[in-house]
């Protein structure tokens, strides 16, 4: 009896297309690529051939993603496995710009800069050979 497998779930970052990487086509079995349509709302999903195990997937917007794969025989029941593909929207970078900095003064930088709901926020500012971590503000450089 054929054993689907869809792979691993799939985290990206505001990409449209997936490799996908389903596997069981066992003897005169084959598989099949299927869209789950309770979750298909988001956008239009497409399988560039749904026949083949490590076909692409388009038109992915920001969301989760369930996608079904589907290994049958003819004589056994079929095998199912689902992938979930996590496609989560990129952080903007940004800050409070622009600064003058004059006669060896100090200033502030603070960054703007946002997660998606429900991620954390990891600051990073590197400024020449010093870099600084966690920080969303820079106080009184020089």
């Amino acid at each position: 009896m054929p054993i689907a497998s869809a792979g691993v779930d799939q985290f990206l970052c505001e990409l449209d297309t997936v490799q996908l990487s389903g596997d069981g086509n066992v003897g005169t079995a084959n598989g099949r690529w299927e869209l789950v349509f309770s979750y298909s709302y988001n956008s239009i999903q497409t399988f560039r051939d749904s026949s083949d195990s490590s076909t692409m997937a388009d038109e992915f917007i920001v969301g989760d993603y369930p996608l079904v794969f589907v290994v049958e025989n003819g004589v056994c029941p079929a095998s199912y496995d689902t992938v979930l593909i996590i496609n989560k929207p990129k952080p903007v970078a940004s800050w409070e710009y622009p600064i003058e900095v004059c006669d060896n003064k100090c200033f502030n930088i603070t960054s703007l800069s946002t997660a998606p709901i429900g991620e954390t926020l990891n600051v990073e500012w590197s400024l020449g050979s010093n870099s600084y971590s966690d920080s969303v503000s820079l106080a009184c450089l020089y």
